[in-house]
């Protein structure tokens, strides 16, 4: 089940191999965010066959479920108390059970409003969408449901609904997860988990500790081949002979100056009169026109600044010396790239990073002003010495990338293949 285009991308390696495998077969159910759809522009860009999860879904059923909502009281708090416990987890307030009623919330000035924002939005997206995955489910007598990163309010529709129909479910880790507590922590029968710290916080959630593999990811594995191969074949033959430095903003609704800063910021740390190069690769969800605005500001003659519309990251990092961001995820992803990444923290809380697992690794660098940010790019880029500190730097990477491969002793593409064919058979043998 597929609902971004990163989903898409990080699923693809399994699924090129599950393809081979004539014991199975499978179909990508694609369900788009409805605030940014993207899984179905990418599927139908790859050219791959899918199924809409909206197909059988009319107006009628809309409506009934909307009624639903408004007139079922009992739906209603349900609904009301599950948006509360989700705000509530990162607010950091321990017992968000004590919410358990309207009144109740409504006492609770610093989570009424968010509150009421979402949760009537929320009730009708999640009964659709539970709606939708029964009848799909009920439909193809699917085995296995296979989704990544839901571990929210999708995760938990999931899970029960793929016990109530006798459908084993499997989370794949997408993204980076947050230290903070988790309400459910899983609800799927099967957690793969990119690396043990997740696991463990997982488990510290309340998660039982054998659904939860430590895994590797598939994406990484593929990436980490890629530019194995691109290596052996001289993987700096697409590199400029000037020092690239590749950047990756981020969609920052509420501060978009973050990104300008970042950018700013970068420019500023090239050395006077030394000819470099930019490259800003766009975000999914953001479109060209910003990131012109800044570039036509920036008056730097010897600094080449190009906007990367490319969609693959082995390409981005096979013509670049370094990665700049703020906290993307593509900072952990340099990582198993052996590239060189600096998370610019300037002008952040302290709280909307250190939450990330991967932000605490020795192997991605951190500048907390444009001073800081000037003497990394100096001692990577610029200086004599810059080959000596890129190779401590990689030794890091090294140890990143070997706790953080899966436990898995054919790999995590295979070793997740096997394990979903496993749980499948033996879930086959119960039912005779």
């Amino acid at each position: 089940m597929i609902r971004a285009e990163s989903e898409y991308y990080s699923v693809t390696p399994l699924l090129e191999h599950l393809a081979g495998d004539k014991a199975l077969s499978f179909a990508i159910i694609q369900d788009d965010l409805l605030r940014h759809p993207s899984a179905k522009r990418t599927l139908d860009r790859a050219g791959v066959a899918y199924i809409p999860i909206h197909s059988e879904t009319t107006l009628g059923d809309l409506l009934k479920i909307a009624g639903k909502i408004i007139f079922d009281r009992r739906q209603t708090c349900k609904v009301w108390q599950d948006a509360a416990s989700t705000m509530l987890a990162p607010m950091k307030i321990d017992e968000p059970a004590e919410y358990d009623d309207i009144a109740q919330i409504c006492a609770a000035p610093e989570i009424l409003v968010p509150t009421l924002q979402s949760s009537t939005f929320w009730a009708l997206e999640v009964l659709v969408f539970a709606r939708q995955f029964a009848d799909l489910i009920g439909r193809s007598k699917a085995k296995a449901v296979l989704c990544l990163d839901m571990i929210d309010k999708w995760g938990e529709v999931v899970g029960h609904l793929g016990r109530r129909l006798g459908c084993t479910t499997f989370t794949l880790q997408n993204a980076a997860m947050s230290n903070l507590v988790l309400p459910k922590a899983i609800s799927t029968d099967f957690f793969y988990a990119v690396g043990s710290a997740v696991r463990e916080h997982l488990v510290t959630c309340g998660a039982d500790p054998d659904r939860v593999l430590v895994s590797g990811s598939p994406a990484y594995e593929k990436l980490r081949t890629t530019l194995k191969a691109a290596k052996n074949c001289d993987n700096r033959k697409n590199r400029t002979s000037i020092p690239t430095i590749a950047i990756t903003p981020q969609p920052f609704a509420d501060r978009p100056d973050l990104n300008e800063k970042l950018i700013r910021a970068v420019c500023k740390a090239v050395p006077p009169n030394t000819r470099a190069k930019v490259i800003i690769k766009l975000h999914p969800r953001e479109t060209p026109a910003p990131y012109e605005r800044i570039r036509s500001k920036i008056n730097e003659p010897t600094i080449d600044i190009e906007i990367w519309h490319g969609e693959s990251l082995p390409t981005l990092f096979g013509c670049s010396d370094l990665l700049v961001s703020r906290t993307s995820t593509t900072l952990m992803t340099a990582q198993f790239a052996a590239m060189p990444s600096v998370a610019f923290l300037s002008d952040m809380e302290v709280s909307s990073w250190n939450s990330i697992d991967y932000m605490n690794s020795p192997s991605i660098l951190k500048a907390f002003s444009e001073n800081e940010l000037r003497e990394l790019l100096h001692g990577l880029l610029f200086s004599e010495s810059c080959e000596d500190e890129r190779a401590i730097l990689e030794e890091k990477m090294r140890q990143f990338v070997a706790d953080n491969m899966g436990t898995f002793r054919e790999g995590p593409t295979q070793g997740i293949a096997n394990h979903i064919k496993r749980t499948i058979s033996t879930a086959k043998s119960a039912d005779v």
